[in-house]
């Protein structure tokens, strides 16, 4: 989680460099369409600051890369391999977490197919 005591875009494009930002809440509530960036604001001794995930991307890297990065923010790729060995064991945990894998998935194609 990164915090900001400026209010900061979805988007931001330097040289090269994309940084793509997304809130949890955005993430687990996802319903198939990307709205508008708002990050969740956290108030610290009386100051005000803004939470959100945040990926930094080379706008020389493919579709693939990018979503690839996003979803290796919140899930490893051993994480992954081992979801891939669990599947279909019969587990409701190992269940759960490939479900929510698959949504982070889904979440993470959308945020790079519209912002990108």
């Amino acid at each position: 989680m990164i915090y900001s005591a400026v209010q900061k875009s979805r988007k931001e494009q330097h040289k090269g460099v994309i940084k793509l930002r997304w809130t949890d809440s955005e993430a687990d509530n996802f319903n198939g369409t990307i709205g508008a960036f708002q990050p969740e604001t956290v108030t610290v001794e009386e100051e005000t600051n803004y939470a959100y995930r945040e990926v930094k991307l080379n706008e020389k890297q493919s579709r693939g890369e990018m979503i690839a990065a996003v979803i290796e923010s919140k899930f490893s790729k051993d994480d992954q391999i081992a979801m891939l060995v669990n599947e279909g064991d019969g587990i409701p945990e190992h269940e759960q977490e490939i479900q929510e894998f698959q949504n982070f998935r889904a979440f993470a194609k959308a945020l790079v197919d519209e912002e990108v």
